[in-house]
């Protein structure tokens, strides 16, 4: 019997001029929006990657569906509208979720998704997410797990430091080991975190923790801050074979920089 794969995406960013769009989108006042070049590039690698998802995956979208609506601090916006953004989101994750038996939505950054994540859980309705909470909502701060006697631990932040990488990860799972003790968690065997648009892996043991990829190019803060620093495009495969876990990241190349010869 194959095993089932869990897919995870993260970071997608809808709403950002160099995230993830579909082509012809339109907008609330009639209007159709045309893809920038950075936006052709990534809805190309999209497609190649919604070709390696497997019928009857779980999916977990991993927090961070959309950029937010902040058009006085931030102009790189495809549009100041709410419910204009909502539906990038949902035409983008529509194709994935059509290939899911399960579907899980886990909540980013309230910068992003809004107050209380609103803006997540509309869109997790929307496109038939799995209730995760006892309240019924269908998108949460966590996800606890158990897939083929693993436990896994889903949640979107993860702090980002680029001298030190994994650093983060090992706090993460140094945490995890002190709730269990202390609280009598049950202790994950795989934490998945995001946020910080870079693919990591760090193994202690059997136990492992991963940084998802995600599907925004640079923006302009990043630019100003740290411009040698370069996302990962793509996203993560997880399976358990005789009680292992197995993996796969999907990752593609990013486009070269122009350069300018002197003159």
């Amino acid at each position: 019997m194959t095993p089932t794969s869990i897919v995870v995406v993260s970071d997608l960013h809808c709403n950002s001029t160099v995230a993830l769009l579909a082509p012809h989108t339109k907008l609330q006042e009639g209007g159709e929006y045309a893809l920038n070049p950075f936006q052709k590039w990534l809805w190309a690698r999209w497609q190649l990657f919604l070709k390696q998802v497997p019928k009857g995956c779980v999916v977990v979208v991993n927090g961070d569906l959309v950029q937010g609506i902040h058009p006085t601090r931030e102009l790189a916006l495809v549009s100041p509208s709410a419910t204009d953004m909502r539906r990038m989101a949902v035409d983008v994750l529509e194709p994935l979720a059509a290939k899911a038996k399960a579907l899980y939505v886990i909540r980013g950054t309230p910068y992003h998704g809004g107050v209380g994540e609103q803006d997540t859980e509309a869109i997790a309705q929307e496109i038939g997410a799995n209730a995760i909470s006892d309240t019924g909502q269908y998108s949460s701060w966590n996800l606890w797990l158990d897939h083929d006697g693993l436990l896994f631990h889903f949640a979107h932040f993860l702090s980002v430091a680029p001298v030190y990488p994994l650093n983060p990860m090992q706090r993460e799972l140094m945490n995890a080991k002190i709730i269990s003790v202390d609280n009598g968690y049950p202790m994950p065997d795989v934490l998945v975190r995001s946020h910080r648009h870079e693919y990591k892996h760090y193994p202690e043991s059997k136990r492992h923790v991963f940084a998802t990829p995600g599907w925004q190019l640079q923006t302009d803060f990043v630019n100003s801050k740290m411009p040698m620093r370069l996302p990962s495009i793509g996203g993560l495969f997880l399976w358990v074979k005789k009680g292992e876990l197995e993996y796969q990241p999907v990752l593609y190349p990013l486009p070269k920089p122009t350069v300018i010869r002197s003159r």
